[in-house]
């Protein structure tokens, strides 16, 4: 390469860079030092052992002693500093005089010929380092610019008087300074009823008349509003979200821009709507499968059954219905019902899986352990008691009919002719109840159980006071009251010692009406529909059911992360209703759609200011409301399976920059499900209730609150991997300004976002008590409140000099992070004039109080990660 040869006059060549500058010869050995990443120790062992073992223990940094000017494109070359260098480098002799003459020394061309060794492009920035930017920020006032005039003229007239009314009212934005925020006037909140008052209360329809149609009333699926909500004097009597975000223009007019974002986005959403529920329309088609199979198996129950009523106008289909009228008809009943007998018969099948009343044995068992002979519910008995079957008609006729009187009492056998078709139904009640025996009984056997007191005592009544009897020896012998009751008395002692535990028990008494009763209630078969119905809802992945109103006997969904969820139950078998969870942060939609809402007056907010602000909750949950609200009517005009009350969006701010910097890879899906709900900005919307706008937040394990720190700055813009943190401040032990508490941790905010062009907000955790350690929610660990700090990011270490127009090439620093190019007169485009020894000094640093080594200009000139700290109290 070519260059002009700085101890020359002549002109410079075409191709020669016209502003290329070399640096002193007498101070080029500052320009370069050795970096030591390990302890050194000798030099001869670090260099021949340490560094040879680990190049990395050390290396190399040269410094360029020109101050660049702004804004301006450079090229930079790596060239030799000797003339022995340049020379070898350009393939030249090297002469033995040459010594340490530097390259440029003691030439008189007019150029210079130069080898390259390396050499890159680039271009500087705007003038400014990140301390110069970061002082220039100053608190802004945000009173000045954070509201928005909303014309809420009525376009009729207020009401009756058919006059137009011009009125403005201040609408805070979404970011608004800390404070309430006023009311409306009453007069607006009246004329907005009068217009509204058809959707609050709609006339009852009146055949004929015209539909009413009336502005919407935004959350009706959740809470209809009330009529007439004002007083008498037009303001609202109940602070109630319904009413509010109604009534109140501001409110209103977030909750149409939410409306709006879904009208714009509608096909988007309800794709990833249907997208969601594939499953629970697979379970609906399942659920639609259950109810024909219930209504079918509910028929054939009904028609076949004979159940009876017990009460005054009972209806039944059983043999009392047959023999009335010969029809069936159905099982509904006032008073109770039981169950014909030979409906036992149909349902033997039944008596293995049907327990009786209190969930205790089996009917099959019961029958088993009584009294009653099990034959007389087998398919054999059934078949020969059957009322028109081929055994009774052939033994004993046909049955009377309806008009005929039986001619015989109850029957005692199955072949008694003349009887009628209840009376024949009724043998199983007599043989039950043993007034007809099953089989007659043996003569000469009798039974243990037979011996109780009441048989004894009977025996003795009926005996004659006096007998004769005669043994096998044809002795006769006379028998009266006394010898009667004395040989009985022997007798029975030895009777009564002979064990009978275990061979001939007495057996209970089988309750039929209890067999009847169970046989009613096991063959229903809606528990049985029901309980496949649950068991397939259960299979649902990401599905749980939720507290709104359902249906009767339906259930509600909700999506859900993780497996942890409540279980659905059923009470009726209907189609399942569920509603999608979008998780975007619809706040970035407003964000971006209508800037001056979020942050109104945003175009002036001025410059390299910094100002603390707080949500406007009451208009985050309006705005949050309108898109619900409008979800639900698209998705109920499409056809998805809900009733417009889900909770569809939840999630305004975007939390996505906390969590990723929180440490989740530990946590189960239950509870990073429940991490990500803490984080959700508004509660479901069926659990709002009557709590007022503004008071429905998702509530925090420790209540914090938020405030959001804006900052138009251009460190921002020039350094945006600016740390922006919060650390407890502290008074020094004697006394004197606040300063950050290095002991305490720093505490982050949950979100970053950008307004407009250049405003960066921060969303901290942290309410306006803690933040100025006054007020209520003041920590009492942080008793002075906090600072909130902008940090430089740290990283490869950097060496300059600061650009501090304050400084006087006649002052010296005290300290060398003070250092500025001030300091030392030199201007733009100028190489670093150091005088070592001399000058510059920082006489306040007792380790380099002035550079005499190379070592000593990198430790002067080394830059170290800057942070300015702002107390909250000077924003508020």
């Amino acid at each position: 390469m070519r260059v002009p040869n700085p101890a020359a006059a002549a002109a410079t060549p075409p191709t020669t860079p016209a502003t290329f500058a070399f640096p002193d010869g007498a101070t080029l050995w500052l320009w370069a030092h050795v970096q030591a990443n390990a302890p050194v120790g000798t030099v001869d062992t670090f260099l021949n052992t340490n560094l040879a073992q680990n190049p990395d223990a050390a290396f190399s940094r040269l410094f360029s002693p020109r101050r660049l000017s702004p804004a301006t494109a450079y090229r930079a070359f790596l060239l030799p500093t000797y003339e022995a260098g340049r020379l070898a480098g350009l393939g030249l002799e090297v002469p033995t005089a040459v010594g340490n003459n530097y390259a440029w020394q003691g030439h008189t061309h007019a150029y210079l010929d130069l080898p390259i060794y390396h050499q890159w492009e680039f271009r500087t920035g705007p003038a400014g380092d990140f301390e110069s930017l970061a002082r220039l920020l100053r608190p802004a006032d945000a009173d000045s610019f954070a509201t928005l005039p909303l014309d809420v003229t009525t376009p009729l007239g207020s009401a009756g008087t058919g006059t137009r009314v011009r009125r403005t009212v201040e609408m805070a934005g979404i970011l608004k300074p800390a404070g309430p925020v006023q009311a409306v006037p009453a007069a607006i909140t009246r004329d907005l009823y009068d217009q509204l008052a058809p959707g609050f209360a709609p006339p009852q329809s009146q055949p004929g008349r015209r539909p009413v149609v009336a502005p919407p009333i935004y959350g009706r699926y959740f809470a209809p509003p009330t009529l007439d909500p004002l007083t008498s004097s037009g303001e609202i009597a109940t602070p109630d979200w319904r009413h509010q975000v109604n009534l109140d223009p501001r409110y209103r007019a977030a909750a149409s821009i939410g409306a709006q974002v879904i009208q714009e986005k509608q096909e988007e959403y309800v794709q990833r709507a249907w997208e969601q529920v594939r499953d629970i329309l697979e379970a609906n088609a399942n659920l639609r499968g259950m109810q024909s199979g219930l209504e079918t198996t509910s028929a054939l129950r009904n028609q076949h059954l004979p159940v009876v009523g017990t009460g005054t106008g009972s209806l039944t289909n059983g043999l009392a219905a047959r023999t009335a009228a010969g029809t069936t008809t159905s099982t509904a009943t006032t008073s109770g019902t039981t169950l014909e007998n030979y409906g036992l018969h149909l349902t033997g099948l039944a008596f293995t899986r049907v327990r009786m009343p209190g969930g205790g044995a089996t009917i099959q068992e019961a029958i088993r352990q009584s009294n009653m002979p099990l034959a007389a519910f087998s398919p054999t008995f059934r078949r020969i008691a059957k009322p028109f079957g081929r055994y009774q008609t052939v033994m004993a006729g046909p049955p009377l009919r309806p008009t005929q009187q039986p001619q015989a009492a109850d029957p005692q056998t199955l072949r008694e002719r003349g009887t009628s078709l209840r009376q024949r139904d009724s043998l199983l009640t007599l043989l039950q109840q043993g007034l007809i025996a099953a089989a007659p009984v043996k003569e000469g056997i009798i039974r243990a159980h037979q011996f109780s007191n009441e048989v004894v005592s009977e025996i003795i009544r009926e005996t004659p006071s006096s007998f004769w009897t005669v043994d096998e020896h044809g002795t006769y012998q006379e028998f009266n009251e006394g010898t009667y009751y004395q040989n009985f008395a022997n007798a029975w002692e030895t009777f009564s010692q002979i064990d009978f535990t275990g061979e001939d028990t007495p057996r209970p008494d089988l309750d039929l009406e209890e067999v009847k009763q169970a046989i009613i209630a096991g063959t229903q078969p809606e528990p049985v529909f029901l309980a496949r119905a649950n068991r397939a809802l259960r299979s649902v992945p990401h599905y749980g059911a939720y507290s709104a109103a359902a249906p009767a006997g339906g259930a509600q969904f909700r999506a859900v992360a993780g497996t942890a969820r409540p279980e659905p139950q059923l009470s009726a078998i209907k189609q399942v209703m569920a509603y999608p969870v979008f998780k975007d942060a619809m706040g970035e939609v407003l964000r971006s759609k209508y800037p001056n809402l979020f942050l109104p007056g945003v175009e002036d907010f001025p410059a390299n200011t910094i100002t603390l602000l707080e949500p406007h909750q009451e208009l985050i949950e309006a705005y949050m409301l309108g898109l619900n609200h409008a979800m639900g009517s698209e998705l109920l005009w499409r056809g998805f399976p809900t009733d417009a009350r889900g909770s569809y969006f939840r999630q305004f701010w975007d939390p996505s920059e906390f969590l990723n910097m929180t440490t989740t890879s530990h946590l189960s899906p239950e509870a990073l499900a429940a991490k990500e709900e803490q984080h959700r900005d508004v509660l479901p919307l069926d659990l709002w209730n009557g709590n007022a706008l503004g008071d429905n937040e998702v509530p925090l394990p420790v209540p914090a609150g938020r405030l959001l720190l804006a900052i138009r700055a251009e460190v921002l813009q020039r350094f945006p991997n600016t740390v922006v943190c919060a650390q407890p401040a502290i008074r020094p032990a004697g006394g004197g300004e606040l300063e950050p508490d290095a002991s305490k941790p720093y505490e982050y905010p949950v979100q970053r976002l950008t307004v407009g062009e250049d405003i960066a907000v921060f969303n901290f955790a942290m309410s306006e008590g803690k933040a100025t350690g006054t007020g209520p929610g003041a920590d009492p660990l942080a008793p002075e409140g906090y600072f909130f700090i902008l940090m430089e990011r740290p990283g490869e270490p950097l060496f300059g000099l600061d650009d501090d127009q304050g400084a006087d090439i006649q002052q010296q620093p005290t300290t060398w992070n003070a250092l500025a190019w001030q300091h030392l007169g030199t201007q733009p485009g100028a190489n670093l004039g150091i005088v070592p020894g001399t000058r510059p000094t920082a006489l306040g640093d007792t380790v380099v109080p002035n550079i005499q080594t190379s070592a000593h200009l990198a430790y002067a000139l080394f830059q170290q990660p800057v942070m300015v700290a702002v107390h909250a109290s000077e924003l508020m």
